[in-house]
């Protein structure tokens, strides 16, 4: 996933070196302004490669899970695309499952904020952290109507 720059990705800041080590089938990437933007920095997450199954599995495998997440063993297809927020892999194993990398990270209240909303809402119903902070939610693939007059048929 390392090979083509996401929209997701800051494009006026260039990437610069840091020494944070990442969590098995991460890396991190550190941005920081120069010139006018020499008050901006930012660092993120992301997967290393997400191809095979084998690659999902080493991904979750020093996360700490949260919610209903897909038993990793089960996975048997991936297929990944790029989001505005970051990247997203369809899972598939007896359930189809969305996850959403959150190269930003969040401020550790996803779950609570979760649990804090009516069912009826379309929320993460598990994920993974790393040191605090959400990296991947996870949700139910569920058929989304395309808009409010299929709704009402």
């Amino acid at each position: 996933m390392s090979e083509g720059a996401g929209s997701w990705r800051p494009e006026a800041l260039p990437q610069i070196e840091h020494n944070e080590i990442p969590p098995r089938g991460f890396e991190i990437l550190e941005f920081s302004g120069r010139g006018p933007l020499s008050g901006l920095s930012c660092s993120m997450i992301q997967p290393s490669e997400l191809i095979e199954p084998s690659d999902w599995i080493e991904i979750v495998s020093e996360l700490e899970s949260w919610g209903e997440v897909p038993d990793p063993q089960s996975i048997v297809h991936i297929s990944t695309s790029d989001h505005v927020r970051g990247p997203i892999a369809n899972l598939r194993s007896d359930t189809e499952w969305v996850a959403e990398f959150l190269p930003w990270g969040t401020d550790g209240l996803l779950r609570k904020r979760v649990n804090s909303y009516p069912e009826s809402c379309d929320l993460p119903c598990g994920g993974y952290s790393w040191n605090g902070s959400e990296v991947i939610s996870i949700r139910k693939e569920v058929g989304q109507n395309t808009n409010s007059r299929e709704l009402l048929l």
